[in-house]
């Protein structure tokens, strides 16, 4: 497990906690003498106070074929909550690097902007990625080609080198994991994936 979380590090040259307030525009806030403060507009001279209603979603209900399939997926919300906030931030923070790097005039520029961030990083979250376990793991870089369109192995090729991406691609194959891993939505476990992020996103997971 050690040995394991060693190369996680290196995907957070793509990532930090970047996400800011997350208050919704609109929000009705409390006032301590009672009632609450809303948004509004004004009609005709009349104010109409203006609340936005978060968006239900819906989905079939889930049948479990057996009590393992039950445990499994249960298992997959679990890792899903855990990871999918880090692919998020993975996808703004591999966006930023990618506009810096194209400012700057030269490889050794670009290569010592990119090794500055990743110490920043490491020093950030390795205490995080320490408990991340195999599936977790797996699934990281499953959601992280989801986010931005390229497989860890593509992200570590183009900001460290192929040899660095082929060294931590053969460490991850040891232990049962592919940096190469695509998310394909067609399966049939992608979909349930991308059913559970649109729950999590409307805050229903």
């Amino acid at each position: 497990m050690k040995v394991f979380y060693k190369f996680l590090p290196l995907l957070f040259l793509v990532s930090v906690f970047c996400l800011g307030n997350n208050k919704l525009w609109g929000q009705a806030i409390p006032l301590t003498e009672g009632g609450y403060l809303v948004k509004g507009y004004q009609i005709s001279g009349d104010s109409i106070p203006y609340i936005p209603i978060r968006e239900v979603v819906i989905f079939r209900q889930r049948v479990f074929k057996n009590k393992r399939d039950y445990e499994n997926y249960w298992r997959l919300v679990r890792n899903l909550k855990k990871v999918y906030p880090y692919a998020l931030v993975a996808r703004a923070k591999f966006r930023e690097i990618d506009s810096v790097c194209a400012t700057l005039d030269s490889e050794f520029a670009r290569r010592r902007y990119v090794a500055k961030v990743q110490r920043e990083l490491s020093k950030e979250f390795e205490s995080q990625l320490k408990e991340l376990t195999f599936s977790q793991g797996r699934l990281l870089f499953k959601l992280i080609d989801r986010e931005t369109g390229r497989t860890t192995y593509e992200i570590i090729r183009q900001f460290r080198g192929g040899l660095t991406a082929m060294f931590w691609q053969g460490i991850a194959t040891v232990f049962s994991s592919d940096l190469k891993t695509k998310f394909d939505n067609e399966t049939e476990e992608n979909k349930l994936i991308n059913e559970l992020i649109i729950e999590y996103e409307h805050g229903q997971l």
